[in-house]
């Protein structure tokens, strides 16, 4: 079977010098066919990928390095268990209700945590040059993913095809780097209780993402949804016909 995502076409095949592919690609989200029993088509993966989120991939391996330490307050565990719950689901953004807000706090949480996870992974190396990384390889997207995905599972001794050169977080020692990455949750999460009002991460919550068309065209709006430029599913049987 092959599946396709707007990821990498062919091996060594890139778009363009400014769209580098890393080991994070939008096509681990169709991880759930066919295995699912409600999905089973090309259809059913792409309605059920359009409203996962993009990072869920990376988190288990963000979790797996958390949970080598303690959390320095129960708070903070409570967070990092209300997003490992969520990422066995498919990371869910749904307002299936339409009150207009996400339907459970998963959403909020990654929002906040991401970029400061990212943050920590890269600063022990980048520092003050954090932000100029930033405008070359943007770490809320792909290319941040696959930073800290590969930065992470070297740490922890896993299998790593094409290892960077460099060790990030911790500056490539396992201690401090859970440290700095507590530290992200932490700070995040005292951010969003000030924010919030609320001091149960349960109870989080946020407007749901909607999208519109060109302004002066239509007024409707719409959920906001991971759309793909195209997606492919090809399956061979076993006599290669």
């Amino acid at each position: 079977m092959l599946l396709n995502w707007n990821n990498r076409s062919a091996p060594g095949f890139m778009h363009g010098d400014d769209e580098p592919y890393g080991s994070v690609q939008r096509v681990e989200m169709f991880n759930r066919w066919p295995a699912h029993p409600r999905i089973t088509d090309n259809l059913g993966i792409m309605n059920r990928a359009a409203t996962q989120d993009v990072r869920s991939p990376v988190w288990p391996v963000v979790s797996r390095v958390l949970h080598t330490s303690a959390a320095p307050t129960p708070r903070d565990q409570q967070v990092v268990d209300i997003l490992d719950a969520w990422v066995s689901r498919d990371a869910p953004r749904v307002d299936a209700n339409a009150d207009g807000f996400y339907d459970e706090p998963g959403p909020v949480i990654m929002d906040a945590v991401w970029r400061p996870i990212a943050n920590a992974v890269m600063s022990s190396v980048f520092g003050a040059f954090l932000d100029d990384l930033d405008n070359v390889r943007d770490l809320d997207g792909l290319e941040g993913e696959s930073y800290v995905d590969k930065g992470l599972r070297t740490l922890l001794g896993d299998p790593v095809k094409g290892r960077f050169n460099l060790s990030y977080c911790g500056s490539g020692s396992l201690m401090p780097c859970v440290a700095s990455l507590w530290q992200a949750i932490h700070q995040a999460a005292d951010t969003l209780t000030a924010e919030q009002g609320q001091v149960d991460p349960s109870m989080w919550r946020k407007a749901a993402s909607t999208t519109g068309f060109v302004p002066g065209l239509l007024p409707n709006r719409f959920p906001t949804t991971n759309r793909p430029t195209f997606q492919q599913v090809l399956e061979f049987d076993r006599q290669g016909r």
